[in-house]
């Protein structure tokens, strides 16, 4: 089966990048991606939670390798030449302890495990947009009867992973899996995310986004899809190219919230 991220259709991972700019969107789009730790430890989670038959083919976990020396960057360079993911003995025992939180998680659990149940962990879905000319794919952590599940790893699973959501655009990446849902004739309406936190003690929170706030979300996803409809066929990706004022901000001014 060829690889899910050699395919070509776009990803919601790679579309929202042109709410940044069609510049920023194009250049993502022809550099070549480098796994941050960061990316890798969310990898090696979900691995981990989702997937954990595939964890020993696809990840290799080492102790401490000090790159700064001859040797360590020789080993480091060795290792990175095979399929597998490289994982520091430090970082492999937060994605352990992150997993277990997660297990511990009566309600996350129970979602996990209905998804496993269903065969419906890391399911992938291509489709032709037929509105835009184009195909689109998507490849969703879980799906349970109701809802759509993802897994995300976070700095703080309470108040501040709301302002996450807009940040990193969770909400329309809910719009967009709901879309890919929808052409396969799934019927999961809600968007369900089990945030862990990345450090002791590895809180664990469920946030859900209702049909209501996707709906929102996808006028976004169609605005980003009619934008880079345009520079298709166009051939023009251009930079920013509007002015901005800026607004002295409350907390400068000495105005209270």
């Amino acid at each position: 089966m060829p690889n899910y991220y050699d395919n070509p259709a776009l990803s919601h991972s790679r579309l929202k990048v042109i709410e940044k700019s069609p510049a920023h969107f194009k250049y993502a789009l022809d550099a070549p991606g480098i796994a941050s730790d960061a990316l890798k430890l969310g990898s090696l989670v979900h691995a981990m939670v989702l997937e954990p038959h595939t964890v020993e083919g696809d990840y290799v976990r080492v102790e401490k390798i000090d790159r700064r020396t001859k040797a360590g960057k020789e080993l480091w360079a060795e290792l990175n030449e095979s399929d597998k993911t490289v994982i520091q003995a430090d970082m492999w025992k937060t994605a352990e302890s992150m997993t277990e939180a997660v297990i511990e998680c009566p309600e996350a659990c129970a979602m996990v495990d209905e998804a496993i149940t269903m065969n419906s962990t890391e399911v992938e879905f291509f489709w032709d947009d037929g509105r835009h000319g184009f195909k689109r794919k998507a490849k969703i952590d879980g799906l349970i009867q109701d809802s759509i599940i993802d897994l995300k790893t976070t700095t703080d699973a309470t108040r501040g992973f709301e302002r996450s959501i807009l940040k990193y655009s969770y909400h329309t990446q809910g719009a967009y899996y709901r879309d890919a849902i929808r052409t396969a004739g799934g019927k999961q309406q809600d968007f369900r995310i089990i945030a862990v936190e990345k450090t002791p003690p590895y809180a664990v929170a469920i946030v859900r986004l209702s049909p209501e706030t996707l709906d929102w979300a996808k006028e976004k996803v169609d605005e980003w899809l009619e934008k880079y409809t345009w520079c298709m066929n166009s051939g023009s990706w251009p930079r920013y190219s509007e002015m901005r004022n800026f607004e002295i901000p409350k907390w400068a001014g000495g105005q209270d919230d």
